[in-house]
């Protein structure tokens, strides 16, 4: 971790991070599913940490305490900025307000017209010039609706719909935004080439078991419509490159740019579409 020695600097009655927990509904439905949001307020400068690989930090987590019938599935990260610091440290990271979701399964037997509180015990770390740990206990309290009623929106659905559509998603077989090859390159490791049509830029954020590019810093983000990158050879626990491509296109019609996300899984030694599944010494990631 970056500069834990700054931690006593920090005054523990302003934190550089809020975080509070939010619902798409208004009152749970037996025998459906939900979805629960993180939300995060940051202050200006300050950032937080994706899931994925980085040098200086580590993403938030949550401890849940949940009431019989309500179930958390795995947490939904929206994509993330690239940020870098001198030295070639490079993060991937989160500024201003973000939320992470958190899909939730409802058990048919929950009792109508109770009430069901959902509580957390969040962990996160949060950096500027310096990094300091955070944390917060949140809950949320909802009603329990009638089984098969429709669900009624939350004044936060807006916001965690917005969060959802923007989300990584797999890229298509058959009609791929962009496409992926990863051939041998000699003694150096394997060569890593994205290409999409018509892109301005492309940028590259992998996850913690992706496996490792060389020189991540200068080679992960181009302009133009092709990447290319050098990547380690595979072993036991890295075996495919895995992340989110950033694509950044023209808007059609009107002067600006759109960015898209798309989730990346091949294996290395593979020339195809991402399945559906999801003079220094340089760094090797």
């Amino acid at each position: 971790m970056a500069q834990f020695d700054a931690f006593k600097l920090s005054d523990p009655d302003k934190p550089h991070a809020t975080c509070t927990l939010i619902a798409d509904v208004a009152r749970l439905v037996p025998g459906s599913t939900a979805t629960l949001g993180l939300a995060f307020t940051i202050e200006p400068k300050w950032h937080i940490y994706w899931n994925g690989r980085n040098d200086s930090g580590t993403e938030p987590k949550a401890e849940w305490t949940l009431p019989d019938g309500i179930a958390v599935q795995p947490m939904l990260w929206p994509a993330p900025k690239r940020h870098v610091l001198p030295g070639d440290i490079l993060d991937h990271i989160y500024e201003g307000n973000v939320i992470l979701l958190v899909p939730v399964t409802i058990s048919p037997t929950l009792k109508p017209g109770s009430t069901v509180t959902i509580r957390a015990k969040v962990d996160w770390l949060v950096c500027h010039e310096m990094c300091v740990p955070e944390d917060a206990e949140v809950s949320i309290t909802l009603p329990v609706g009638q089984p098969g009623e429709a669900p009624t929106s939350s004044p936060d659905e807006t916001r965690i719909r917005a969060t959802r559509e923007a989300l990584p998603i797999p890229l298509s077989k058959s009609n791929p935004e962009a496409t992926v090859s990863i051939t041998p390159g000699g003694d150096s490791g394997f060569s890593a080439t994205i290409s999409a049509t018509g892109a301005t830029s492309l940028a590259f954020y992998p996850l913690t078991d992706s496996i490792r590019i060389q020189d991540p810093v200068e080679s992960t983000l181009k302009k133009g419509s092709v990447l290319t990158f050098k990547v380690n050879p595979p072993n036991e626990d890295e075996r495919s490159l895995k992340g989110v491509l950033a694509v950044t296109r023209p808007k059609e019609a009107s002067v600006g740019s759109t960015v898209a996300h798309y989730w990346i899984d091949v294996p290395v030694g593979t020339t195809s579409a991402p399945s559906n599944d999801r003079e220094k010494t340089k760094k090797s990631w």
